[in-house]
């Protein structure tokens, strides 16, 4: 909270009062304006739209700021919103402004009424202006006061901001910003400073629990899930599934790496099974090394399965399949005096398969410097395997290389690239092609025909022998570049974090670890599977109904009494006077039906036994006096055994309260015929026979 004197919300109040006293004198003149726009209207042109605007704008403004200011503590700032509206306004007092001295030049030159009235509405367009003028200084100065209640609470606001910048933690703002509202409102309720921030942090000591208690519930459901997905993904038994996550969370723990968190395990194992087709627990280093290398982008989920797989193949791990690759792709670009992307190589050699990978003896270190040594010399490795192919067509390849000769008067000798590409040596390949087919100022300098019959001899088309060319002559013009570089590119490199991603997979490991905690505890969600199946069975939904009927009946209750009520109003909605008379006829009715009906007869006693919202009873209908006595209080009230005690019967009935109400029976007060109506009544006390 800031410093100094204590927010007055006093200020506020005189504002809003100000601001109405305003708004109405400008109601006032917007009237009298409307009044006399009416009889200009034949004279002079009408006010305008602006004006009118203006008008309007000004006569909605003190409402505006009432309810801005009763949104103060809403927890968005409405500085802006209130700094806006007066500027607003300002606009509108100069429009009127503007017109009222048009109205004023046109009177100096008019005679009559016609001047007259166009003086005074001048100088209501003037006193209007002012009005508005005034305020727009009111909105400032609210403006000034959120701006200052703000400030007030800027400790809050801060930490909401902050906490909601941080990725996966945007749910734990809410409470700074329940806080910074509660003490905000303490503020406009006059409370000090020290006061405001005690209620602020009594807030959010609340929010926060509530907060900690749902995450922690969802991490439970969340570890739970996992288990389930973990079942069906690899057919294993929930025992089974619920071991495998927890290992899943023990090789998380011993990685020491921020990027590798249990579900990131559980999501590589997941991938690698999709792209391979099978149902497996990876080993440890497969799963932490692949992890890394998909959480940092530096390889796909395919290219990542199929360095598992060369790496098993030739007895590695995946980690030092890797570092090889790493190696070959340096020694590659020091030898061209090249620097070939280290990342691009590494997706590029792992996606290397079929007959290819084969030629190159499914090894990582042999694929991935094929991939260099081409990329090195304006080629990707599918385009010279391709060029390969075409070269042990023998017959066609003479052919075309002794076409290529005669067209171009170039001597060409493809006899060792044919004999590289049987081989399957696609390194050896590249490096021959690359000395006979020359750069891309030669290839430049020759017509089209001669273009053609030369892609033709080394088994590419004109476009790609192009492209390879000007693309080999780009990577000379950026040797001395490469060599400016000067390190090797590394593998750690791709795998670096700047300082917001390190917080972020900080989080991330908290937010994990309350999941593995929960994982643990994981168990107590079949409980919530075990209602919820047995819900699903007959006996289940017999009991749901049950239980249902049993929180019904009590609002079935309720519902009578209001469809009563709705009875009684429907009756006495008819014209006066059969209205009153069905209402009254009808109620009467309706009420005797229900106390016969619905209530318990006592007049020859009874037992009722004890019930939830208890039972109707009809008491004394039977001519005499009763008794409503408890059974486990009789005896003490004189009543049980073989003789009454009635002093104790006395004392226990001095000590009852007994209410008594006289309730008037409107129907048989009016009755004719009914005992003790108005008519037996009268007859009775005018005969002469009483």
């Amino acid at each position: 909270m800031a410093n100094g004197d204590d927010f007055n919300p006093d200020n506020l109040r005189k504002l809003r009062e100000g601001a109405g006293e305003s708004s109405k004198m400008f109601n006032e003149i917007r009237d009298a304006a409307k009044d006399l726009d009416r009889l200009l209207s034949q004279v002079a042109n009408k006010l305008g739209k602006d004006v009118n605007d203006a008008f309007r704008q000004g006569a909605g403004a003190a409402n505006k700021l009432n309810k801005t200011i009763a949104n103060l503590a809403d927890g968005t700032s409405k500085v802006n919103e209130l700094l806006k509206e007066g500027n607003n306004l300002r606009g509108n007092s100069n429009t009127l402004a503007d017109r009222a001295k048009v109205l004023a030049d046109r009177a100096k030159t008019s005679a009559g009424d016609t001047k007259v009235l166009l003086e005074r509405q001048a100088e209501n367009l003037a006193r209007a202006s002012s009005e508005a003028s005034r305020l727009a200084n009111f909105y400032d100065r609210a403006a000034s006061a959120a701006a200052e209640l703000d400030s007030n609470v800027q400790f809050f606001k801060g930490a909401s901001d902050f906490v909601s910048s941080i990725p996966g933690l945007k749910a734990f703002s809410g409470p700074f910003k329940q806080a910074e509202t509660a003490a905000k409102k303490a503020l406009l309720s006059g409370k000090t400073s020290t006061e405001a921030f005690s209620a602020a942090v009594k807030e959010f000591d609340g929010s926060i629990g509530k907060l900690l208690l749902a995450f922690l519930s969802k991490s439970l459901f969340d570890a739970n899930q996992q288990i389930t997905n973990i079942r069906k993904n690899l057919g294993v038994s929930g025992f089974e599934a619920f071991k495998i996550r927890n290992q899943f969370s023990g090789i998380a723990a011993l990685s020491g790496d921020i990027r590798v968190n249990s579900a990131a395990i559980l999501k590589t194992n997941q991938e690698l099974n999709n792209v391979l087709g099978t149902a497996l627990v990876f080993e440890t280093e497969t799963l932490v090394t692949t992890t890394k290398i998909l959480d940092a982008k530096i390889l796909t989920a395919e290219a990542a399965s199929n360095l598992a797989s060369i790496a098993r193949i030739n007895g590695q791990t995946s980690k030092e399949a890797l570092l090889d690759q790493e190696a070959v792709v340096n020694s590659v670009n020091a030898e061209k005096g090249t620097r070939i992307s280290l990342k691009g190589v590494l997706e590029a050699s792992n996606k290397v398969s079929g007959q290819l990978r084969a030629q190159l003896g499914g090894s990582a270190e042999a694929i991935a410097e094929a991939v260099t040594t081409a990329k090195a010399l304006g080629m990707e490795l599918d385009q010279l395997a391709s060029a390969g192919r075409q070269l042990l067509e023998f017959e066609q390849s003479i052919s075309a290389e002794l076409d290529a000769e005669l067209l171009t008067g170039k001597q060409l000798n493809l006899e060792r690239a044919r004999l590289l590409a049987l081989n399957g040596d696609l390194k050896g390949l590249a490096e021959e092609l690359t000395n006979e087919i020359g750069n891309f100022s030669d290839f430049s300098q020759m017509n089209v025909l001669q273009q053609e019959a030369l892609a033709k001899s080394v088994g590419m088309t004109a476009d790609q022998l192009s492209n390879t060319l000007f693309k080999q002559a780009d990577l000379n013009q950026l040797i001395d570049e490469a060599k400016a570089m000067g390190d090797e590119q590394r593998l750690n490199d791709l795998l670096a974090l700047s300082n917001q991603e390190k917080f972020a997979k900080a989080v991330e490991q908290v937010k994990n670890a309350f999941v593995d905690l929960m994982a643990i505890l994981s168990p107590i969600t079949s409980l919530v599977g075990f209602f919820a199946s047995a819900m699903n069975t007959l006996p289940g939904k017999i009991a749901l109904i049950a239980i249902g009927f049993g929180k019904i009946i009590p609002l079935l209750r309720v519902a009578r009494m209001l469809s009563i009520g709705k009875a009684i109003s429907t009756m006495f909605s008819a014209p006066p006077p059969l209205g009153i008379i069905a209402g009254v006829a009808g109620t009467a009715a309706l009420m005797t039906a229900l106390a016969k009906g619905n209530s318990a007869k006592l007049a020859l006693g009874g037992i009722i036994p004890a019930s939830a919202g208890g039972t109707l009873a009809t008491i004394g209908e039977g001519g005499q006096a009763e008794a409503v006595i408890p059974l486990n209080k009789a005896k003490e009230m004189g009543f049980g055994g073989t003789e009454i005690d009635y002093d104790k019967m006395a004392s226990a009935m001095s000590k009852a309260q007994v209410k008594v109400s006289t309730k008037y029976d409107s129907f048989g007060a009016n009755s004719t015929s009914a005992n003790g109506g108005r008519y037996q009544s009268t007859a009775r006390y005018e005969s002469k026979f009483v």
